[in-house]
């Protein structure tokens, strides 16, 4: 089977997906061809794939928008075309290649502006009336995707990798957060709940726009919170904490918190997106944004021992329910074979 994987400008857990998708389909003896922006292509470190270098920004652009539904007619080549996102989604569809389109919403609706909303809205009933099936990473992506038109809406599949690294001894209780510095993952909100609990050390891995100001934030109030930047020891930086937080205003299916759950980690998060369906019993949840409640759960982890043991059976518990890469890629596989194999009547 040949697969066509659409996608933009995407970073963290969107492309981190992609490219497990993408290797994975190749490990299967699959064709993928990949179409997207030149430095996302750069950074995707997939081997075997056909790159189909195209411009997808985060803002319509008519021009640039027209040749890249040009190029992205060259993949009718394809058996079945999967975009990721709501702009790579529309593209796809206006592109016309003859086959099945699958398009996965990794993002809810933006609230920055009632302009941005409408665009996406607009983009989002392009893509779901004109793919054959629509993907969500989240329950709450699925009644808008029906709304605008999508004719079949299912759950996606996002595995994290399976390997863990063991717990590495440490001094002192540790919390952890991974994400890119935006607003979606109001960051800020987690230094509020820091500067409520003594003796806890918090580290947020990533990197991003907000960096500076989170920063500034960080030593006016005196939080005790380090800001690691983008890291290629995850998995390292796991094992040496002792509880994971999210302080995000909305996540699908985090790949990164995922992870947590596999290296053993109690998850405190508030109750956003997919995060409660994902990870289940191995997460306390606090509705979005009491970050008091946020730094009384951490408060209660780093002064019970008995409780943190506790939580931690219940983590390993959910640990071994959590999808793996071959969960996800037969879960696309099937559906692309049965968009691909004619019906028998």
């Amino acid at each position: 089977m040949r697969v066509a994987i659409v996608l933009g400008e995407v970073a963290g857990g969107v492309l981190a997906h992609v490219r497990s998708v993408a290797a994975g389909l190749i490990d299967a003896g699959h064709t993928v061809d990949v179409a997207g922006p030149p430095g996302v292509l750069d950074v995707l470190g997939v081997e075997g794939v056909d790159r189909v270098p195209v411009r997808i920004g985060d803002r319509p652009d008519p021009r640039t928008d027209a040749a890249t539904v040009r190029t992205l007619r060259t993949l009718r080549v394809a058996d079945v075309v999967h975009a990721h996102g709501v702009r790579a989604g529309a593209l796809a569809v206006l592109a016309h290649t003859g086959r099945p389109v699958v398009t996965t919403l990794h993002n809810a609706a933006p609230t920055t502006s009632r302009v941005n909303a409408a665009l996406f809205s607009l983009l989002l009933r392009v893509a779901a009336r004109g793919s054959a099936v629509v993907l969500t990473v989240s329950p709450d992506l699925d009644a808008p995707a029906r709304r605008a038109g999508a004719r079949d809406v299912r759950r996606a599949v996002i595995a994290a990798p399976e390997s863990a690294v063991p717990p590495i001894a440490h001094d002192g209780f540790r919390a952890i957060c991974v994400g890119r510095l935006t607003a979606q993952k109001r960051i800020d909100l987690l230094v509020d709940a820091a500067g409520l609990v003594e003796d806890v050390t918090w580290s947020v891995v990533g990197d991003g726009p907000d960096r500076n100001v989170l920063q500034a934030r960080i030593d006016a109030t005196d939080a005790p919170v380090e800001l690691l930047g983008r890291r290629g020891d995850v998995p390292q930086l796991l094992a040496t904490a002792d509880v994971a937080v999210s302080t995000a205003a909305w996540e699908g299916q985090p790949v990164w918190l995922q992870e947590a759950v596999r290296a053993g980690l109690p998850v405190v998060s508030f109750d956003v997106g997919g995060i409660r369906e994902t990870i289940g019993a191995a997460g306390v949840f606090v509705d979005f944004p009491q970050v008091e409640g946020i730094a009384r759960e951490v408060r209660r982890l780093a002064g019970d021992p008995a409780y943190l043991t506790s939580r931690r059976g219940q983590v390993h518990a959910v640990a071994a329910t959590l999808p793996t890469r071959r969960d996800e890629i037969d879960a696309l596989i099937g559906l692309y074979a049965s968009l691909t194999t004619p019906s028998m009547s």
